[in-house]
């Protein structure tokens, strides 16, 4: 999919109840003369699923940090919290006029 993800993750247990979890991902297009590709995959024998925008040369995609703490409340219930920022690249200019983007949950788990 012409994209290549260095990543370092650090996951620690603080309390044997609670979970974090970290990651730095530093995203690159592999061949900045072809297309930043994204989508789900072809979904029947019509739709391809995937868009393409030009790279226009460039190679930095994007920067993303992010952040999970999972708390176990009860054995078969967690409460799990998310959040993202993406710092987009040289890429991502290409295209957008915006470079940041944010993104964040929060669930609830109930296992039988």
């Amino acid at each position: 999919m012409n994209t290549a993800d260095a990543f370092a993750q650090v996951l620690l247990v603080p309390h044997r109840i609670v979970s974090l979890r970290a990651d730095y991902h530093w995203l690159t297009v592999s061949d900045g003369n072809d297309l930043w590709y994204s989508g789900g995959g072809a979904t029947n024998d019509h739709v391809f699923g995937y868009a393409g925008s030009p790279a226009g040369g460039r190679h930095a995609l994007a920067q993303v940090i992010d952040l999970s703490v999972t708390v176990q409340l009860l054995r078969q219930l967690a409460l799990g919290t998310y959040y993202g920022h993406a710092f987009g690249g040289d890429v991502v200019r290409e295209t957008f006029a915006g470079t940041g983007a944010n993104y964040g949950f929060v669930e609830l788990v109930y296992r039988r």
